[in-house]
């Protein structure tokens, strides 16, 4: 089914028709025409190469433009520019030396369904406000940093970017999609204000697989994280970092709320650093963080503001390592999480304060837990309930996850 939107109660409906649609020159050409409260229909099988482009279509609160594009390829690249109110679904764009999909000077861009592919660059750059990814796959991008050769400026899946303007993009929504084998970084809030990256799937990237910069009021919830894949190790030999908050970017990161996440595996669940710029306000609580392969899960190097990691579980490494921190904790607040084992009946403690560099101190065994249906976080799979006491505790393992809405479904 596909999603219901503003507009899917479109009062006109254009289908583009052409004897031969492969022929098609240009995407320009096919949707320069649309207006307001238009859906434009491509047929299924035109095929377009080199770089693309969508410009200046402007639609309005109620009559949004949608271009449907099922089955339509773009063997190259495409430039969405100067659009308002537009929905674009369906579209697989492939294959270039540079990005996927790049918006620019865009105001309430909606992109659903979208396959993104084998971009040397990245896979979504996109700036502007109202910005959303929704149901859409991202996978093989950031190609140019292919086996890890370049040390810095990593690539994204989908990311953000500030606005022509320098002001950062606004109100960006990216949920349910799938993000996977990226030589750089999964998904990137960078210079936006007012996020949400929900219930996505991200898997097998290079460096981090979700990654704040220069943000305010971001919120991080429900997403699942597994990296095993150890062609995307980095120089040091290491898996991607789950949650990575920074400042490097100019700008300072404030309010960063990341709740309700399960990390399956990971070189570390949360790294913050800054340089130059403050990491204030970021709020990591009622996560699971499960195999965080043989570093320690924690990395709070920043100080400042109110940060926080409260009601976590964390279960030891890959390689039976504990978990504690690493790092200096001035200006955080580390309590009521678990640090738990991974065996049979295996005990498992709760912290009462920031123990210092690596490890905790082995208390008496205050909890058992194990996986439960019932918490306040959807989707069900996505949450653990926790007790004090258990008759009798069972071996830990990450729950199963599907993500919400797959496989997708057409007409």
């Amino acid at each position: 089914a596909r999603s219901a939107d503003k507009t899917s109660d479109l009062r006109n409906s254009i289908t583009f028709e052409d004897s031969k649609p492969t022929s098609i020159g240009s995407l320009i050409e096919i949707t320069s025409h649309a207006k307001p409260g238009q859906k434009l229909v491509i047929p299924p099988g035109v095929h377009l190469s080199g770089k693309q482009r969508i410009h200046g279509l402007h639609g309005s609160t109620d009559n949004w433009i949608m271009i449907e594009a099922y089955d339509v390829v773009i063997d190259g690249n495409l430039q969405v520019s100067d659009c308002t109110y537009l929905m674009l679904t369906g579209i697989e764009v492939k294959n270039s030396d540079g990005h996927g999909i790049r918006a620019g000077n865009v105001c309430n861009l909606t992109l659903y369904q979208v396959k993104v592919h084998h971009h040397r660059e990245n896979g979504m750059q996109l700036s502007g406000k109202g910005l959303k990814v929704d149901h859409s796959e991202v996978h093989h991008v950031a190609l140019r940093n292919t086996g890890g050769g370049k040390a810095f400026g990593w690539p994204q899946c989908i990311g953000t970017w500030k606005m022509r303007n320098g002001s950062p993009s606004e109100d960006v929504t990216i949920t349910n999609n799938l993000v996977h084998h990226c030589w750089g970084e999964g998904i990137d809030v960078l210079w936006a204000d007012r996020a949400l990256v929900a219930n996505n799937y991200i898997w097998d990237v290079y460096s981090a697989n979700v990654y704040v910069d220069a943000s305010n009021r971001v919120t991080v919830e429900k997403n699942y994280i597994r990296n095993v894949d150890p062609a995307y190790k980095n120089t040091e030999k290491q898996l991607a970092k789950a949650f990575v908050v920074g400042a490097e970017s100019g700008r300072k990161t404030t309010r960063v709320y990341i709740r309700n996440n399960i990390v399956a595996t990971a070189n570390m669940c949360l790294n913050t650093y800054a340089q130059g710029k403050a990491v204030i306000t970021v709020q990591f609580y009622r996560n699971t963080c499960w195999g965080t392969w043989a570093n320690s899960p924690l990395w709070v190097k920043v100080s400042g503001g109110t940060n926080k990691v409260t009601n976590n579980i964390f279960v030891e490494g890959a390689k039976g390592q504990e978990g504690g921190f690493d790092g200096g904790s001035a200006g955080w607040r580390i309590r009521q999480n678990v640090w738990a084992r991974r065996k049979v009946n295996a005990p498992a403690y709760w912290d009462k304060k920031a123990w210092g560099s690596r490890g905790i101190r082995k208390r008496n065994p205050r909890v058992f837990f194990k996986w439960g249906p019932n918490c306040d976080a959807e989707p069900k799979p996505m949450c653990f309930a926790l007790k004090k006491r258990w008759s009798r505790a069972g071996a830990l393992h990450p729950p199963d996850y599907k993500p919400d809405g797959w496989p997708l479904k057409h007409k």
